[in-house]
């Protein structure tokens, strides 16, 4: 009962990989499309099974191949973190008796999570029906140096890169260390070996000389960087600003369905305008917020020269330059829209 095994893969369904920076608004636009009634949602699957392809591969070979294997089984995967992200969304041909159960069943093992964390892990969790199944969704922000990989290994696989301005992806970093302190935010060891990295001479040695900030900096532009490079050439990625995806959440998500070839449904225009009705305060990790102020609350914390500091590691790749390319980019424009709207209102 509610298998995703076999009658899955029978389906057919279309697979999209969402790749984006941790605090980018990844998880917002993941439940977004988990909101359609026939898509079935895959919270970073990366975490409960690692691949063993490096951050930024030195053989591509050999890491295309075992991606492919590695997706193969994210699409399979059946624990509680990865499959039992909440709101838990009733599907098309899932009973209310079925939800229920598939409730329960996530419930149970969220609340024994509490006092075994190792439980996260656990399955296999009652998933919805497969039959009117049409889309898969990974969403995932742990393979930006793998992304074009990613879209080699699996043919069928489309893209969504999904790129924050760099100092608003920083200030929340920043507010998330200062709440529950560092865990693995500043970790940096992979960064001589990126693209980016290579272009600028950067060396193991060079890493702890380097203040916070600029860790953090150096690690949007080089994750960032490795995926915009390619996947802006790709005719099965599209590359999303988060900054114009607050000002016009359902215009622009309507337009992501319409390039990637997906059907629309009344349920993710319903989610959608659910999830944008929050303020600013609300939970670091909560869905319901205003996106806009969560956008641009950077430019009330950061200092200028960090601010400086940001933008002069960032410009060294294209897409930094993109983010900070004030007054032309349709980014930019959004940007300021929004700051218009909230000084007059």
């Amino acid at each position: 009962m509610g298998g995703m095994g076999k009658s899955q893969q029978s389906a057919n369904p279309k697979t999209i990989m969402i790749f984006g920076s941790p605090r980018s608004g990844t998880t917002w636009l993941g439940k977004i499309f988990d909101s359609h009634p026939q898509s079935h949602y895959l919270h970073e699957p990366e975490i409960a099974q690692p691949t063993t392809v490096p951050v930024f591969p030195p053989d591509e070979a050999l890491a295309i191949t075992q991606l492919a294997t590695d997706i193969g089984g994210w699409l399979n995967a059946r624990d509680v973190r990865t499959t039992g992200t909440r709101p838990i969304i009733r599907k098309k041909g899932e009973s209310a008796f079925h939800h229920a159960l598939r409730q329960a069943n996530i419930y149970a093992f969220k609340g024994m999570e509490r006092l075994i964390p190792s439980m996260a892990m656990a399955g296999p969790v009652l998933q919805p029906p497969s039959k009117a199944l049409t889309l898969m969704v990974i969403k995932t922000v742990n393979m930006l140096g793998r992304a074009t990989l990613c879209l080699q290994a699996v043919p069928r696989l489309q893209g969504i890169h999904l790129v924050r301005h760099p100092c608003g992806q920083i200030a929340s970093i920043m507010r998330g260390i200062e709440k529950f302190g560092e865990r693995f935010e500043l970790s940096n060891s992979a960064l001589p070996y990126s693209p980016m990295g290579k272009r600028e001479g950067l060396k193991p040695q060079d890493l702890a000389h380097l203040s916070p900030v600029e860790i953090l900096a150096w690690k949007w532009a080089a994750f960032n960087d490795a995926a915009f490079q390619s996947l802006s050439d790709s005719d099965r990625a599209i590359i999303v600003s988060y900054e114009d995806m607050t000002c016009d959440p359902l215009g622009s998500v309507q337009q992501m369905f319409t390039q990637l070839g997906l059907e629309w449904a009344p349920e993710v225009e319903a989610f959608i305008r659910a999830s944008s009705e929050g303020t600013e305060h609300d939970s670091h990790y909560g869905l319901k917020r205003d996106p806009r102020l969560a956008a641009l609350r950077w430019q009330s914390e950061l200092s200028a020269d960090t601010v400086k500091t940001i933008e002069m590691i960032c410009r060294k790749t294209a897409v930094g330059r993109w983010a900070f390319n004030v007054g032309t980019g349709d980014m930019a424009d959004g940007i300021n829209k929004v700051t218009s709207s909230l000084s007059s209102g």
